[in-house]
């Protein structure tokens, strides 16, 4: 049996978010999406210098509001495109409840994650046919698990091990038909 109870960080997300295949794909419609923000914060800027005056009738003044409601709404839009690796990166951060220990357990025929929180332990198990990748740095290992049609992460520090080891647990891996991953 290998036994690690590692405490998930920051670090280990980031890592994870700058994988090649978890960075967030730009579709087609994002582009044009983009393209059309971008198009509108011009036109609205544009607009908002010819009826600069003009806000003393009503007319004006309605042009006027609808115009900077329009400009903001596209900057908006453009701040959520370009950020959108950090949100995502700070709600895997939030979901994963940093600090709290993750006792992961890898025995004959699957392994069982207890993570314990408030009071409530939870217990997973996890056959390792589900597990489908791996990747080794130089201080954690990151097991992947694909269930539904999503993927699911087991972060490995280095220095968690209570029973067993890296190099045992990637052997154990690679005999359950896991493939490693390079970084």
């Amino acid at each position: 049996m290998i036994v690690n109870c590692t405490k998930y960080s920051e670090k280990d997300f980031e890592f994870m978010s700058g994988l090649e295949k978890f960075r967030l794909k730009v579709s087609p419609k994002k582009v044009i999406s983009l393209i059309i923000d971008v198009l509108i914060v011009i036109w609205g800027t544009c607009m908002l210098n010819s009826v600069r005056g003009a806000e003393r009738s009503l007319l004006g003044l309605l042009t006027y509001l609808i115009a900077i409601m329009i400009v903001v709404n596209s900057i908006q839009s453009l701040y959520s495109f370009f950020t959108r690796k950090k949100r995502r990166t700070q709600s895997w951060i939030k979901g994963a409840d940093i600090g709290t220990p993750r006792l992961m357990e890898f025995g004959v025929s699957s392994v069982t994650v207890t993570v314990s929180k408030d009071g409530i332990t939870t217990k997973t198990t996890y056959g390792y046919e589900l597990i489908k990748s791996y990747i080794s740095t130089e201080d954690c290992l990151y097991v992947i698990c694909n269930r539904s049609g999503s993927e699911i992460f087991m972060i490995l520090h280095d220095d968690s091990y209570t029973e067993g080891s890296k190099a045992e647990l990637t052997e154990l891996l690679r005999g359950h038909g896991a493939a490693e991953e390079r970084a």
